[in-house]
């Protein structure tokens, strides 16, 4: 694992080999997706607007991506294989409260992506769409707004 990590920057490591080391496992890919689509938000100054009265909590998403990126290895199941011991309890349970704070993001996730927020930054992510179907009330919302804030100008 350790020489793994120290090559990440060499060219010849397959991109699988490099995002098995550099990233959680799959399960955590809505987290990281909800990640990017928070951090283009604040950067556009337009969180607050799409958070208002709805209980998301930005900094648990953005807190549980941190420490998976810093350990990505211990998320996996086979974590074990790796030789890096396997989250306690307590931090399955953050990681769980992180995946269901997730998927209620989704819906406002995918919205900014519909409007193109972030210009393009957003497109690539996919992991938002099955989600997002969950919840059609809140992504209509969040669209109204978003148009609302692109009217405007904000972004």
């Amino acid at each position: 694992m350790h020489v793994l990590k120290a090559q990440l920057d060499y060219n010849r490591l397959p991109k699988p080999l490099k995002l098995r080391a550099s990233h959680g496992p799959a399960s955590t890919e809505l987290i990281e997706a909800c990640v990017r689509v928070i951090n283009v938000l604040e950067d556009l100054k337009i969180d607050s607007d799409l958070a208002f009265g709805q209980g998301y909590d930005f900094e648990l998403l953005k807190t549980v991506f941190e420490v998976i990126t810093q350990d990505p290895f211990k998320y996996h199941h086979a974590s074990r294989f790796y030789g890096v011991a396997s989250p306690t309890p307590a931090e399955w349970s953050i990681l769980d409260k992180a995946r269901d704070m997730a998927i209620e993001c989704a819906a406002m996730g995918q919205a900014c992506i519909t409007m193109g927020v972030g210009r393009g930054l957003l497109s690539d992510i996919t992991a938002l769409e099955e989600y997002a179907e969950l919840n059609p009330a809140e992504q209509r919302r969040c669209v109204m707004i978003l148009s609302e804030c692109k009217d405007f100008g904000r972004f």
